[in-house]
């Protein structure tokens, strides 16, 4: 417990993750930066890119995400949906992985998704969501799915860049 106190009350599940999320964005980061400059010609204009495509990642998923739900949310759950509860169910299955989706892709959002189900249900692995039927859905914490996706593009955007000064 002393740790904790020392740490302002942080877990070391809450450090751990924290710092493994830090250290992915850093690299994803890193990588597209070279990625980037091993097509363009010019330092200005990759450093620029670069940043571009930074701020894109962090800014501009939460606001397409924001956009879409302010236009589809009053046909969705409006009521003018009168769908049978197995579709019912179906689309809410959908509705969730498309959101996961999107908070795995987004540093701030994964970081936050995760702390929610930190508090939430205390656990940092999974989650349970209830759906209307009854049922549960399982979901992974929000901190693995970026880790994956986000080393998978890592991992994708070196071979690429690669390829490229090769050629």
């Amino acid at each position: 417990q002393s740790l904790a106190y020392l740490s302002g009350g942080v877990s070391i599940e809450e450090l751990f993750i924290a710092l493994l999320l830090l250290i992915v964005t850093a690299i994803t980061f890193s990588v597209v930066g070279l990625f980037i400059s091993s097509f363009t010609h010019r330092t200005l204009a990759s450093t620029v890119i670069s940043y571009i495509t930074a701020n894109l990642l962090v800014f501009g998923i939460p606001i397409f995400v924001y956009i879409s739900i302010a236009f589809l949310s009053s046909y969705i759950f409006g009521g003018s949906l009168n769908l049978p509860t197995s579709q019912q169910t179906i689309l809410e299955v959908v509705l969730i992985v498309v959101g996961w989706i999107f908070v795995c892709t987004n540093p701030v959002a994964a970081a936050i998704g995760t702390e929610i189900i930190l508090l939430d249900q205390q656990s940092f692995l999974y989650m349970n969501i209830p759906l209307s039927n009854g049922n549960n859905m399982p979901v992974i914490s929000p901190w693995i799915g970026y880790v994956v996706i986000f080393l998978i593009l890592s991992t994708l955007l070196i071979w690429f860049s690669i390829a490229i000064v090769r050629r």
